[in-house]
């Protein structure tokens, strides 16, 4: 009987209900929640119900052929299913070797390739390692589930976890014409079709479109219209045309991931779409003579015969104008609120001959916070997950940075009130200044981010020494205190 007390553990752990809490958690979100409301915490929400209850699952396995002779034999079949659970989920989230042997396992057992992300954020879920510890201890004094409860459990468990690292989709991914002389094209879910040479789409039963989601080209490839003109496709990177059969090529369309319409797709892509970029196929259209680029989250690009480019939405899948504030603000929402903390810098550090070297140590930390969330975790660029890292080092450079505006403010209150507005005054100009870049950047005038950024930067911090110098200037005839 000993030799069952391990694998009867791990049955009644699975039947506890907080592992059936887990479960049901786990297929609401991934089949309900992430589709009618995506955000960071919903994606989280998989990850938290999936690491509570796949040790368990481990654990039952592990059980059957764990040799029998170890001591204490239940207490580490629980802690080897854990570390197991773990190493394995935080390898496959952070390491590009072990994600990519597991994509490329999984898609030749079951010929589909998964949509687990890589993603470092996710190891914050880790700590719900531990529900499944507190689960198989409560598990030692539950009576144990009969044996078809035990296998429906185990099922569920099983096909939950396989259908959380779904089939990925990439938007608008194949394009094709049908026998009919149509465009087709088919996203998984939905399939559309176009008559009119790409400039317009309907949708068309899913049925009649038998086309896989997965894109067709994920690495550079030609395209012949004709014996001279050839075009180029570049994941990611853009299009070229060549008129002299391959000799020469031409820039047609230039893509960048610092492209602002670019980033308001990745940001606000449908929450399905994962490492969607195009182009990732290409049809010409012979009615029309219209070149049909399938462009994922963006929809298609049209080229005429004339030489004229058009982005074109398909069902929900289009790409950006940006000609409108409900459009800018939310691309530049982190941009702004990087530009209300620096107002909190700018009066901490206009006044920094006040003293008080601690002082001074938390406005370099906030400094430091607020420089991290520029550079490391761009607030335009970044979506998904990693939103996460962006919000921390915002809300630590923006406490920092009240706590030390205040303490300033108090100091110049203190001395000579008018010096409060005058940096105040600074803080604002700064502000205005890092802001206005960005602008630029998100209407067109600037082509790249890290140009709008290292300019948002540079009239940032001109702004602030300036301020220091007009304030120090201006306060002349009070004596300041000297620094420490």
């Amino acid at each position: 009987m000993n030799s069952y007390r391990a694998p009867n553990r791990a049955l009644r752990a699975l039947a506890h209900p907080v592992t059936l809490g887990a479960i049901l958690l786990l297929a609401l979100n991934d089949h309900l929640w992430r589709r009618v409301w995506p955000s960071w915490l919903t994606g989280k929400l998989s990850d938290a119900a999936w690491l509570s209850f796949a040790p368990l699952l481990t654990a039952a396995l592990i059980s059957w052929i764990a040799p029998l002779r170890i001591r204490r034999r239940e207490r580490w079949v629980i802690i080897a299913a854990i570390v197991l659970t773990g190493c394995t989920f935080a390898s496959i989230k952070t390491l590009p070797i072990a994600h990519h042997l597991f994509a490329e396992t999984w898609e030749r057992l079951l010929s589909w390739r998964p949509a687990l992300l890589r993603d470092t954020s996710d190891l914050l879920m880790l700590p719900f390692l531990g529900v499944a510890w507190l689960v198989w201890k409560a598990a030692a004094v539950r009576p144990a589930p009969s044996p078809r409860r035990a296998a429906l459990v185990i099922s569920a468990a099983t096909l939950l976890s396989m259908a959380n690292a779904g089939p990925p989709m990439y938007g608008i991914s194949r394009v094709v014409l049908d026998t009919d002389g149509r465009l087709v094209t088919h996203t998984g879910y939905a399939a559309f079709e176009s008559d009119d040479g790409g400039l317009s789409w309907r949708d068309l039963p899913a049925q009649a479109a038998d086309l896989p989601p997965e894109p067709a080209h994920r690495a550079p490839w030609t395209l012949a219209t004709s014996e001279q003109e050839v075009f180029r496709f570049s994941p990611g990177s853009g299009i070229e045309r060549s008129t002299d059969g391959g000799a020469t090529w031409t820039n047609e369309i230039h893509l960048s991931n610092e492209d602002a319409r670019t980033a308001f797709n990745r940001k606000f892509a449908a929450a399905t779409v994962v490492n969607a970029v195009g182009p990732m196929d290409a049809v010409v259209h012979p009615t029309s003579g219209n070149l049909i680029v399938a462009m994922g989250p963006e929809g298609v690009l049209v080229r005429r015969p004339d030489g004229d480019w058009q982005w074109v939405g398909v069902g929900s899948y289009r790409t950006a104008e940006l000609n409108s504030p409900k459009q800018i603000v939310p691309l530049l929402q982190g941009e702004i609120g990087l530009a209300v903390i620096l107002i909190a810098l700018t009066v901490g550090a206009v006044a920094w001959r006040l003293g008080r070297w601690w002082v001074n140590l938390l406005a370099v930390l906030a400094w430091a916070c607020w420089i991290a969330t520029l550079f490391a975790t761009p607030p335009a660029l970044t979506s998904g997950y990693d939103v996460v890292f962006t919000l921390g080092f915002m809300l630590a450079a923006g406490f920092l940075a009240l706590f030390v505006a205040i303490f300033r403010a108090v100091q110049l209150y203190r001395i000579l009130p008018a010096l409060i507005w005058r940096a105040l005054a600074f803080g604002g100009v700064a502000a205005v200044a890092f802001v206005l870049p960005f602008l630029l950047w998100a209407t067109g005038g600037i082509w790249l981010y890290w140009v709008a950024r290292l300019v948002s930067l540079l009239a940032a911090i001109v702004s602030v020494l300036l301020g220091e110098r007009v304030l120090t200037a201006g306060s002349a005839r009070t004596t300041l205190p000297a620094p420490g």
